[in-house]
């Protein structure tokens, strides 16, 4: 992917048409470290193959890679390697639980420098997107997360970043694409990813708010965000809802200033007739009982 490419709002990925239609390059990265527990990480898993449901992976519009990272980065799998969303399940399926501390930066470094390469099946020609699912902060290499953060970023990588319960946002927001408000989330616990599951494939806006509660609320969940995740227009970003009730207050406006134009003008000549059925010679009094005459 060039540099400077406009990314994909993950809103509008990640809804059921868009996400389908769209071509791009997609690499999953989980953490994999002793705080997730196995039964949390197989639910990250199932989240994972959520958000690729519908997906075209079989008609080649998407490919998907996916790696890990506990005391270091690992690659699952690369881009090139499955072609048919079943292979790319079964595969999501087959990934190994490995406990041990955070190693947020290598994982990072791995995505940019060996699986976004054209050898193992980055495409020149479409956009390149990076998900990170992490529970907790690096403590391991932690002042260069970040920084690797940034370096994948410059070379055209669009970073999501979505945390797992964390009260402490500095390194998920820093690792986002640029404005962490629109590419950085954070649920309140590993069920509620269900919830967010459901919210991503949704043709309505989600309507979550920076550091709220969800507004959005689901049969699993209630979410809380670092974003705010609004449906946008593709060209000026502003929210579709505000697009609405704005031209409805216009149309508004136009129809009653069209009402008061035409009820004034006919009133006015309603009162031209009046004064020209009245002689003028005729007294104040005398004229006001013809006006009245009239007006009967």
């Amino acid at each position: 992917m060039t540099p400077g490419t406009t990314p994909i709002p993950i809103n509008k990925l990640l809804t059921t048409g868009d996400f389908g239609l769209a071509k791009f390059d997609l690499v999953i990265i989980l953490d994999s470290s002793t705080s997730v527990r196995e039964e949390n990480y197989d639910t990250m898993k199932q989240f994972t193959k959520d958000l690729l449901a519908n997906s075209d992976i079989d008609g080649g519009n998407v490919r998907v890679g996916v790696a890990s990272f506990s005391m270091r980065g690992s690659i699952n799998f690369q881009l090139k390697d499955y072609r048919t969303k079943k292979d790319v399940f079964n595969a999501i399926d087959k990934i190994q639980y490995i406990y041990g501390s955070t190693n947020t930066a290598d994982a990072i470094r791995l995505m940019r420098a060996d699986m976004f390469t054209a050898e193992n099946g980055d495409r020149p020609d479409v956009k390149n997107i990076a998900i990170i699912i992490t529970d907790g902060v690096s403590n391991i290499n932690s002042q260069t997360t970040i920084p690797e953060a940034e370096k994948a970023r410059d070379v055209g990588i669009h970073l999501y970043t979505i945390g797992i319960g964390l009260s402490n946002l500095t390194e998920l927001n820093g690792m986002a694409s640029v404005p962490a408000k629109d590419n950085s989330f954070n649920v309140q616990s590993f069920d509620e990813l269900k919830g967010l599951a459901k919210i991503f494939p949704s043709k309505r806006p989600a309507l979550l708010s920076t550091t709220t509660s969800i507004v959005e609320n689901t049969a699993d969940a209630q979410l809380s965000t670092t974003t705010s995740f609004v449906e946008s227009t593709a060209d000026t970003g502003i929210p579709t809802y505000v697009i609405i009730v704005v031209t409805t207050l216009v149309f508004m406006l136009i129809a009653a200033l069209v009402v008061i134009v035409v009820v004034c003008y006919k009133r006015k000549r309603a009162n031209h007739s009046s004064s020209r059925d009245i002689p003028q010679n005729q007294t104040i009094e005398q004229r006001g009982l013809i006006l009245q005459t009239i007006q009967q």
